[in-house]
């Protein structure tokens, strides 16, 4: 099974530098870094080269966002021809067994057809909602996303996590917290996230409203 690591970098150098730290070679992966456009881009580009563990860094030549960038990123390499890939961001510790963990269940999983992703997350062996992060997917999953349905107000998380759960699909989760979020206050969070309110929403008012989606309905 050929399988990319590919992570998505933008101007946080000091998380970045912790990140990377976690990060570790393993025999048959081929990395990955897409660097988004900004006035630090170069040093960026430097940190990553310095961990000598990455085979290919492709900086853009615009500011994307992290949504397009990701979006872009994952589509490109999967239109090179690897089967999963294993999404990684500048502000999230690894514990030493995640790497290993994600290309084990991508290749356990690849053809059971009820997993969409794969995560490190400590969640339910079979969850419903979509993990973001850190994460992986296949080839097959991914292709059958129809981005141009995404509403503009919607963010590409809760998109996916709308779509698995009209499709009935899982996120295969771990069985022990393998990844640290160090990056509150980083460029996509939101103020909410502060003050846990997402996550309260969505414990106990079932937000977002996924079922009420109109651009599901055929």
């Amino acid at each position: 099974m050929k399988i990319a690591v590919c992570l998505f970098a933008y101007k946080r150098p000091n998380y970045l530098k912790r990140a990377l730290a976690t990060h570790k070679y393993l025999d048959g992966l081929t990395y990955y870094a897409f660097i988004d456009k900004s006035e630090i881009q170069n040093e960026i580009i430097g940190i990553i080269k310095d961990t000598k563990l990455y085979d290919m860094i492709i900086p853009r030549e615009q500011h994307m966002g992290i949504e397009a960038n990701h979006i872009a990123g994952i589509t490109f390499l999967f239109n090179k021809g690897y089967d999963a890939v294993i999404i990684l961001e500048d502000d999230w510790i690894l514990h030493e067994e995640t790497l290993g963990y994600l290309r084990r269940e991508l290749e356990l999983l690849q053809y059971d057809n009820r997993f969409f992703s794969v995560s490190p997350y400590k969640e339910k062996f079979m969850d419903p909602q979509f993990r973001a992060g850190i994460w992986g997917i296949w080839a097959d999953r991914w292709n059958k996303i129809n981005w141009s349905n995404r509403p503009a107000d919607r963010t590409y998380d809760v998109y996916l996590s709308a779509y698995i759960r009209k499709e009935k699909l899982y996120c295969r989760c771990a069985s022990t917290q393998l990844i640290k979020h160090i990056g509150w206050g980083g460029t996509h969070v939101k103020w909410y996230d502060f003050f846990s309110v997402r996550r309260i929403l969505r414990k106990y008012f079932g937000w977002p409203p996924f079922a009420d989606y109109k651009e599901y309905q055929s």
